[in-house]
């Protein structure tokens, strides 16, 4: 079994509880500021969308300026479906995105035990996921960033890479692994969905070459794992490829986004100043894109006890394809070299910041971290061993722990980021690319209509009745026919109900008009799946279903 808990549970709690220092922060009364100032806000929404019944979440409430927004149809949910569920466990919407962060930085570190573990034995393993968990770039992304998808990626990473070690070494075990763990990459983080996938096209064309993956029954698992992990995902990822055209989401990889204006030098990996800025052009970069000088020192030292063992060649030709290829590729592909690369291979625009390549070169730097424990023929060398492991661990965080804090604390409650002001016009301005193209973004936050539904006749008597994310009830009571505007961004696919029956409407300016007749009536506007929603839904249920169903692969 690859993943057995009770057989590790003493290097598990050892990690663990060395992993604490890295969140202590989070421990802390009130809160911190980070570049991605979006995620109470966003966290608070999804809980709301879920108390609404919406499931999948695809579109909330109060963001996109106070009329609505499907982000939760184009941006991974994963991490959010878990911190929505804390709020409506009773956790405050501060505390749920403290969780959402905390967990999967020091989870990572298991899921990297595990794999290192299955290569260098459990104290490999051990230093490999505490390497995992103090790298640079886990503080850059906790505590500068606040990039919550990307932590939640780098927990699944090592698992994606644990299962297919596991196929080239055409063990009996079940391709499941790589499934949920790819899965859990896809619905994590959009774009490092699509640097696992080139990463993972070049590491599959080598190990064919290479003859790790050679015989049939091989591909057939292969096939089926990336197959199962398309289905278990494809509720989101469908859509969101095939409705993007609506939205303005090219945005994000123009002007001062754009690759060409992020590569980093190769010296900012061995060493650059720490800072709570951001990146920009040449050297002007406010943050720091070291690697780690103890990981690239104890990873190159690790590979050259490795190829200095005789008897190993299928183990350093799996290192040479998951850790050494994608460690140098990544490196590359963060440098000015590589720009052609980058206009050749166009769905790389959408990736924005080469350095966010550093996800693949601290996983593989730390996994080879662990070689320096390369299992030994005899047990001869185990109390150098674990002195080696000791001075490692404490190196570690001597000069690692000082990056895993925030810039400032501050008293915050999660009122002071939910409050309707804060939403409609502070965080959606932050984030509004998934508005739809022809949404006119309002100049000041008065420009912002207070009115759900306004009538074209004064006389028109009008209550709300309820208000949801994704259903409203309207009361309508005028003298004469009308025409109701209802400030809700149009997207596909809201339905208008007039007296439970099915009613047509048109847009105007990227808003709902509706025309009722005289009288009173209810009016009902109810958010649907489209047609290529409802097919990702289903395509998602039946992998789930086969996930369970899965005994004998």
């Amino acid at each position: 079994m690859l993943i057995n808990v009770k057989k590790n549970l003493f290097y598990i709690i050892i990690l663990l509880l060395l992993s604490l220092a890295a969140v202590w922060p989070f421990f802390k009364p009130g809160f911190f500021s980070f570049h991605d100032n979006t995620q109470v806000v966003r966290v608070q929404q999804m809980a709301e969308a879920l108390r609404d019944g919406q499931l999948p979440v695809r579109w909330v409430r109060d963001l996109g300026y106070g009329y609505g927004y499907p982000i939760f149809n184009f941006y991974a949910p994963l991490p959010y479906y878990f911190a929505g569920l804390l709020v409506l466990l009773g956790c405050s919407s501060i505390v749920a995105v403290k969780l959402m962060m905390a967990v999967p930085l020091v989870l990572s570190g298991v899921a990297m035990f595990f794999w290192a573990k299955s290569n260098w034995g459990r104290l490999g393993g051990l230093v490999a996921g505490l390497f995992y968990v103090y790298a640079p770039y886990k503080a850059a992304d906790c505590y500068v960033r606040g990039a919550v998808g990307e932590l939640w990626a780098m927990m699944f990473l090592p698992l994606v890479f644990l299962g297919l070690q596991s196929l080239f070494n055409q063990s009996k075990a079940r391709p499941v692994l790589l499934a949920v763990a790819l899965a859990g990459v896809i619905l994590s983080h959009n774009i490092l969905a699509l640097l696992t996938a080139l990463v993972l096209v070049i590491i599959l064309l080598v190990a064919f070459f290479l003859r790790l993956l050679a015989t049939r029954k091989q591909l057939i698992r292969l096939l089926f794992a990336i197959a199962l992990a398309l289905g278990l995902s494809a509720f989101f990822w469908l859509p969101a490829i095939t409705e993007a055209f609506l939205t303005k989401v090219q945005t994000l990889s123009q002007g001062a986004n754009h690759y060409s204006q992020h590569f980093v030098y190769l010296d900012q990996l061995w060493n650059s100043l720490w800072g709570f800025a951001g990146s920009a052009p040449g050297r002007l970069d406010g943050m720091s894109f070291k690697i780690g000088k103890l990981h690239l020192l104890a990873a190159l030292a690790g590979l050259g006890l490795l190829w200095f063992k005789k008897n190993l060649k299928r183990l350093k030709k799996q290192t040479f394809v998951l850790a050494i290829l994608p460690l140098v590729i990544s490196v590359v592909m963060m440098l000015q070299i590589s720009q052609p690369v980058w206009e050749l291979v166009s769905p790389l625009v959408f990736v924005q910041y080469p350095w966010r390549f550093l996800v693949f070169t601290i996983l593989t730097a730390s996994f080879l971290t662990g070689a320096v424990f390369v299992p030994q023929p005899t047990k001869q060398y185990t109390w150098l061993k674990w002195t080696v492991a000791a001075g490692l661990i404490v190196g570690l965080l001597f000069l690692n722990l000082k990056f895993f804090k925030a810039q400032a604390h501050f008293q915050a409650q999660s009122e002071d980021y939910t409050n309707r002001e804060n939403i409609i016009w502070e965080t959606s301005k932050i984030s509004d690319e998934y508005l739809p193209k022809n949404f006119k973004v309002p100049d000041e936050i008065s420009a912002i209509k207070q009115d759900l539904v306004v009538a074209d006749k004064p006389d028109t008597k009008i209550e709300i009745l309820s208000h949801k994310s994704n259903l409203i009830n309207i009361k309508v009571n005028s003298p004469g026919s009308a025409e109701l505007t209802v400030y809700l961004t149009y997207f596909p696919d809201w339905q208008v109900f007039l007296d439970q029956q099915f009613h047509s409407f048109k847009t105007k300016d990227g808003f709902i008009v509706i025309y009722v007749p005289e009288g009173e009536h209810l009016v009902t506007l109810q958010l649907k799946d489209s047609s290529i929603r409802k097919l990702a839904n289903k395509i998602s249920l039946f992998s789930l279903a086969v996930l369970f169903g899965v005994k004998y692969w």
